[in-house]
């Protein structure tokens, strides 16, 4: 093999042209990923791996994913692109959402070989939010780059990784009205699209001239459910702070 420390301007060749430029970046990093193969050949083989597992289940072409708590009235739903890369409104009446590899076990179901087959679950307490919690699993679960030690609270735009999957997380707990579009708005439309649907009676402006307008409640009841697998808690779930007696805390 050629000598792997070769300095183009040491040997008196001077990379002057972006070809040759280029020629020298490709050199220097094949040095680079040569020293990481020949002392740390399993940390390089562990690289290519993640690559490779991960590229083929998630990555379809800069996909963003992410997973959002959405809490209606006393319902709270799951809303995630994580499931077969298209994004769908997921309701568990116990509000734990198990995710893992194993389909006779788990909630969300991710293609990712470095998680385990039972590796964490994303539960909903009321008045206190979402949590995540880790069950033991082998490569861990991150919160912003840190691992979680079983509980750790979620706030909005935390970024998660489990095994090699990373999403970021939102929240939503809040709803509010905005103002109706005016009837300028409404007229530009219909100009600009040639006929617009007809607009229920509440858009638009009343008799005495000023916007109307009424909230309405984001109706997501026809969206798929998942629900539990058995009335009993798992051996895993059974470690959620909610489980406990009443007299241990968190």
């Amino acid at each position: 093999m050629s000598d792997l420390n070769f300095h183009p301007q040491q040997s008196g060749l001077w990379l002057d042209s972006p070809e040759d430029r280029e020629i020298q970046e490709r050199l220097e990093l094949f040095q680079v990923f040569s020293k990481i193969y020949t002392h740390n050949r399993a940390l390089l083989n562990e690289i290519l791996e993640l690559e490779n597992s991960s590229g083929k289940s998630l990555s379809r072409t800069g996909l963003f994913f992410y997973l959002q708590g959405v809490v209606v009235e006393d319902t709270a739903y799951l809303i995630t692109n994580l499931l077969d890369g298209h994004t769908q409104a997921l309701r568990q009446p116990t509000r734990i959402w198990t995710i893992g590899r194993d389909p006779r076990q788990v909630s969300l179901i991710l293609r990712d070989k470095r998680l385990s087959r039972v590796h964490a679950a994303i539960w909903y307490m009321p008045q206190q939010g979402f949590f995540l919690s880790d069950f033991d699993s082998r490569n861990g679960s991150f919160v912003n780059g840190n691992r979680i030690q079983e509980h750790c609270p979620l706030k909005d735009g935390d970024r998660i990784r489990l095994g090699s999957t990373t999403f970021s997380f939102f929240a939503c707990t809040e709803f509010r009205s905005v103002a109706p579009p005016s009837l300028q708005c409404l007229q530009r439309l219909q100009d600009s699209s040639g006929g617009i649907p007809t607009l229920p009676p509440e858009v638009g402006e009343d008799a005495s001239g000023n916007q109307a307008g009424r909230e309405v409640a984001p109706d997501i009841s026809s969206k798929p459910s998942i629900t539990p697998q058995s009335n009993m808690p798992t051996e895993e779930t059974a470690k959620l702070p909610w489980l406990k007696k009443p007299n241990e805390q968190i």
